[in-house]
This record gives C-alpha cells, structure tokens and sequence, in this order.
C-alpha cells in the first residue's frame, strides 16, 4: 500500500486500486491496513486521506468551525486522486465523517466512476463491503416518492430529502431556509419505510446497486419538475452510505449550487456547499453621460465601498464597479460574472435608462423593454441576479416588470435628488451587510429618506415576484 503523500506527482499508470479515507473523526478511526487486508487480492493500491489534505479531525466529524476546511479537503483528496483512477480502477471510500462530508465526496466523484465500493464497520463489528456495480434488487429501496407540482416560472432551491426511515418536518425545513435567505421553490421526498422493529432501512451488498440507479433516476427528474430551480439543498437522514450515493446521483453540470445542511440540535444548520460560495457578488453599474444633467455617482460608489468593507461584511461581498457603463458591458456582466445583486444608478424614466455609449462621452438611451429583454437572455439559466436596483428617476414601472425574471426589484418614484439616492444606497446596504433581511433593509433604507421630508408616495418601491418573500432572504448571515 502506498501512501498518497509519499509522490503527488502524475502517475505513469492507473492504480489498480484507489481507497478514499474521509478521517474527519476525532473518534473510531478506521485503519486502512485493516481495510485492504479484508479486501480479497492484493493489487496495487493508493491511499488518500482526507487529514492529508489539510482536513482537521473533529468530533463526529463535524463543527461549525470546520465545515468550510472539511469540504476544502475533500476537494483536494478528490482532485489527487483522480489522476489515479482509470476505466478499470476499483475505487474503495470509507472512514468516519459528516452526512455532508459523505454526500459532498459522492458529488465529487460523480458518476464518472462506476466500480465503487463503500466500505463500513456495522456495530457488531462486521464489515461491509457494498459495490455499486452488481446485480440490482428486485425491491425497491424507496416506498414513498413524492414530487409536488410547482408553476415553470416559479424560482427558488429545491430541497430534496432522502431518508431510510425517519421523516423530516416540514417546518424544520421552511426554517433552515428563512434563516438561509433562500426562497423554497418545493420539497421532494425520497423516504424509505423501514422494516418492522427497526427505525431505518439499511443500505446492503444487495440494495446498494438499486439504491444507487434509483437514487440517479429520481434527482435527475427534479430539473425537469421545476426548471426554475437554481440549486438543490439535500437533507440527508440515514447512513453515510446513503450519503455517498445522493451526491454521486447529483450531476454538478446540472445543479451548480448544492447544499448538504447538517441536522445540530432541533434543526439544520449550514453544512457542505458545493460550490463554496463565500461572497455574494455586487454589480454597480454607474452612468453619467456628458451630455446629460451632472450626477454625483463617485460618492455613491464611495459609499458603498465603505459600507461594504466594515469588518462584519468585507468578506462576504464582492463589489465591482463599472465606471460610464455601456449596455453591453451590462450583458456581459450577466453572462459571465453571475451577481446576485445589479445596481444600477444613472438617468432614468419609466421608459429609458440611459447608459454611455461606448466611446464615453454621450448618452445611450435604452429602451425598458431592451432591458427586460437583455435580463431574460443574458442571465445565468440557474443562477440569475436575485435583486436588482434602480436608482435612477422614475424607474417604478421598469423595476416591476423586471420581476418576469428576478425575484425582486427596486424601482424609484420621483425624480430622485443626488443625496436622496446616496442616502438610500448606503442605508439599503449598510443594512443588508448587517445580515437584515431584504425587506427591513429596504424599509430601513426608505424611512431614512423622511430626513428630507419624502412622503410614502414619493419613495422607492420594492417589487417582488410572486411566492418570493423579501422578509426571508438575506444575501448573508451576520457574522
């Protein structure tokens, strides 16, 4: 057996057998030695760990600590050892970790690999050997498959729940999600009835086959359910095995966002995220062409650079500014940096925004409806902008009909003045940065503007798609 630290360096030939340790546990670590030595045959083998790769153990394998620095490792073992792993390797994956660690390992392998074993100690001691590949049970795993129906122009993250026995309430899930500033598009149960006097169905050497193929079957319908989807939160109760599969069964070029959370206590709590997304993207597209009215964007950006950069928020947002911006730097922007939040601040009308023409001098005056267009074409498929701003005058009505493809939208009334629009700017996000909810970080923002006497009637509106609630989203939790 070889050790993967012992040579990092590309391999000249596929190991004829890869064994993947998830040592995340402080406590019953499994030995390697052992496993192979129970393993019929003696091909060469490589052994990657997890602790390797800079994973620290912790108790049952999980802390709130160390969920960023478990899904690291597992990135880094998958990512060595792939090069190892040819069309005729045996890949071996067992040890002791987190559901989430479990099912995120599934996700990085895939399906690329189809000769897989999953190798665990049941508590009399026996070890189970449980290969993928095999002959499929006649019975299925799952007795309860439950998909609700949902209008195609909903959008939102889907949950799936994937259980051996027990049920998941329905009101733990709403509140991971409100805590989480995500909007629940539906729920989709995968569930098990366990057998009599047990409380869970195990995964076998017999059902493992099956499991796996229904397992592929049945996510692979959720983007056909709702293709308004923008990533999947995957509640996991049973074995790690079962683990393993769900994230095996998840294809990444499909569902781009997948969260694993972690049952802690009463409820859930952030676990594994894949991808790891540790900043929400801001866009601020300022435009103040020459041959228009003078504005004051420069202190707005000031602002909100400032805001942004306080110690509680400068790690989780990632602000960009574009200078006298062009309409098409706006598309591109769409197309290739995927932001949650666009905001724009310039000349506006309820028919108009006016951008720089791209030799930036004069104005480019585009229609609404090239807006709402470009935001329907331009946008990621399955990561769309969540919000977008318009502080520019009379932009209510434009703001409203952008929520055809975003969830929410802000819009101005009147002829907004320059200090008026750079105080609701950095009251919004000053707000939004202090892990407030959409909603009260607009309304925080929108009462701030009675400094100046404004009137209901003659503030910012927030528009919001309908099922969309701006008091359960928040761009990032308070730190």
């Amino acid at each position: 057996m070889e050790a993967s630290v012992n040579d990092m360096k590309a391999p000249n030939q596929h190991a004829e057998r890869v064994l993947l340790m998830l040592d995340l546990a402080a406590e019953n670590q499994f030995d390697p030695e052992q496993i192979l030595e129970l393993r019929p045959g003696s091909p060469s083998t490589k052994v990657f760990s997890a602790t390797d790769f800079g994973g620290v153990r912790t108790g049952r394998g999980w802390s709130r600590d160390y969920t960023r620095n478990h899904s690291a490792a597992v990135e880094a073992m998958v990512s060595a050892a792939r090069p190892y792993i040819g069309r005729h390797t045996e890949l071996l994956v067992s040890g002791m970790a987190s559901l989430g660690s479990y099912a995120e390992l599934g996700l990085r392998v895939s399906s690329w690999h189809d000769d897989v074993t999953l190798v665990n100690q049941r508590k009399d001691r026996q070890w189970d050997f449980c290969s993928i590949g095999g002959v499929q049970d006649r019975e299925p795993y799952f007795d309860q498959i439950h998909f609700p129906r949902r209008s195609a122009k909903e959008s939102g993250r889907v949950a799936v729940v994937v259980s051996s026995g027990y049920a998941v309430e329905p009101e733990l899930i709403e509140k991971f999600f409100e805590q989480q500033g995500e909007t629940l598009l539906s729920t989709v149960t995968l569930r098990a009835v366990p057998p009599a006097g047990s409380t869970r169905k195990d995964v076998t050497v017999h059902n493992t086959p099956g499991l796996a193929r229904s397992l592929c079957a049945e996510i692979e319908k959720v983007k056909l359910m709702y293709p308004g989807q923008r990533g999947l939160a995957v509640f996991v109760v049973g074995p790690a095995q079962l683990a393993f599969l769900v994230g095996r069964a998840i294809n990444p070029n499909v569902y781009t966002s997948v969260w694993f959370p972690h049952k802690h206590g009463d409820g859930y709590v952030a676990g594994s995220k894949v991808p790891w997304e540790d900043k929400v993207r801001v866009r601020m597209l300022l435009s103040a062409p020459e041959d228009l009215s003078p504005m004051d964007l420069e202190q707005e950006q000031m602002l909100a650079v400032e805001v942004l950069d306080r110690p509680l928020s400068r790690d989780s947002f990632d602000l960009a500014v574009e200078h006298a911006a062009t309409f098409n730097q706006f598309f591109e922007m769409l197309m290739y940096e995927r932001p949650q939040i666009v905001h724009f601040s310039g000349h506006g009308n309820e028919n108009l925004l006016a951008f720089t023409k791209e030799d930036g001098s004069k104005a480019d005056l585009v229609p609404a409806e090239a807006m709402r267009r470009a935001l329907g074409s331009a946008k990621d498929p399955v990561n769309p902008p969540r919000l977008v701003v318009l502080n520019a005058c009379l932009t209510e009505k434009q703001a409203e009909a952008m929520t055809e493809h975003v969830e929410f939208a802000i819009g101005m009334r009147p002829k907004i003045k320059d200090a008026r629009a750079i105080a609701f700017t950095r009251r919004f996000y000053d707000a939004l940065a202090s892990g407030r909810s959409l909603q009260n970080a607009f309304d925080q923002a929108r009462d701030y503007l009675s400094k100046w006497g404004a009137k209901a009637d003659d503030t910012p509106k927030l528009f919001c798609r309908p099922g969309c609630d701006p008091n359960r989203v928040r761009f990032f939790e308070a730190k």
